[in-house]
């Protein structure tokens, strides 16, 4: 099996570029490292967070001439190695996608996340998205939302939670240094939460303030400390992402 990763990042920290990295590390795992071959549109500026990844074909990022390039190297990537699938990674990339797959005889399969598909999907990206072979879905909201909005049937659509690699990551006794470094509490007796995102005013789909709102109202029956991890121009806002809730 020959798969096309079409990517519009796989190296920052976000996490749409972090669950494409497990993505195709599993895809690499289950079909062999040469046969996944990942063109990413952004290229690597120096701030990878997590483990090194094979990228065959980087670009300049999304300039006119950089997507122009990417489509083209796409384009041309899918009739000469003829992969059995082209991915994309975000539903934008999706007519692309189609393309490459058309003109590769192969099949195409999507990512879909939260935001762009309920904020007004439109046009040669719905489209696309119609006539996917198959649609992944980080979460079952999505999924369901997709469903009743778009007309998308169930068994055309797998829901793949964003994982957690366990070896690295595993329950164990705080890092003292590490937390006085972030100002996280460390209080005996109490729930310690944490949330990491972009702190942006135009995502407050994300729910920090709820998150907020919700600890706040449970007053002095719950003993928790709420830590959110990010940055962005919600921050500091008034009952913003700053505001003292412990």
């Amino acid at each position: 099996m020959k798969v096309l990763y079409l990517a519009t990042g796989v190296f920052d920290k976000g996490g749409i570029s972090r669950y494409s990295r497990y993505q195709i590390r599993g895809l690499r795992e289950r079909f062999g490292a040469g046969n996944v071959y990942v063109m990413s549109l952004l290229p690597c500026r120096g701030d990878v967070f997590e483990e090194a990844i094979e990228v065959q074909k980087t670009f300049s990022g999304p300039t006119m001439p950089g997507k122009v390039h990417y489509a083209l190297q796409a384009l041309w990537q899918s009739w000469r190695s003829r992969p059995d699938v082209v991915w994309a990674n975000h539903v934008n990339l999706g007519p692309l996608a189609q393309m490459a797959a058309r003109l590769a005889g192969g099949r195409f399969v999507v990512n879909i996340y939260g935001r762009e598909m309920w904020s007004g999907l439109g046009g040669a990206r719905a489209k696309a998205l119609r006539r996917a072979d198959h649609i992944v879905s980080d979460c079952h909201f999505t999924a369901r939302w997709t469903q009743d909005n778009l007309g998308m049937s169930a068994d055309r659509m797998t829901v793949i939670w964003d994982c957690v690699d366990c070896e690295r990551f595993t329950p164990g006794e705080p890092d003292a240094a590490v937390a006085e470094r972030y100002r996280v509490p460390l209080r005996d007796g109490r729930l310690r939460l944490m949330t990491l995102g972009r702190l942006e005013t135009g995502q407050m789909h994300k729910g920090y303030h709820r998150l907020i709102r919700a600890l706040s109202e449970a007053g002095g029956t719950l003993a928790a400390d709420l830590v959110i991890g990010g940055d962005g121009r919600a921050r500091g806002q008034a009952g913003g992402p700053d505001r003292d809730c412990r």
